[in-house]
């Protein structure tokens, strides 16, 4: 399965993972489409070299 999985700044964030077995009283459901919206995997790919929320104001 690919998941969007952020472990450092500046990589691509979509990894290939195995598909996690459901525990006992757990069901496991079948996702036919996701979406990521830019706002989640630019920074993460380190198109921003700082975040916008670190810049100080006047």
């Amino acid at each position: 399965m690919c998941a969007f999985a952020i472990d450092s700044f500046g990589q691509t964030p979509v990894k290939e993972m195995s598909v996690p077995e459901p525990g006992s009283g757990e069901v496991q459901i079948e996702i036919r489409a996701a979406a990521v919206n830019p706002i989640d995997w630019k920074p993460a790919a380190g198109a921003f070299s700082r975040p916008a929320w670190s810049t100080p104001s006047p």
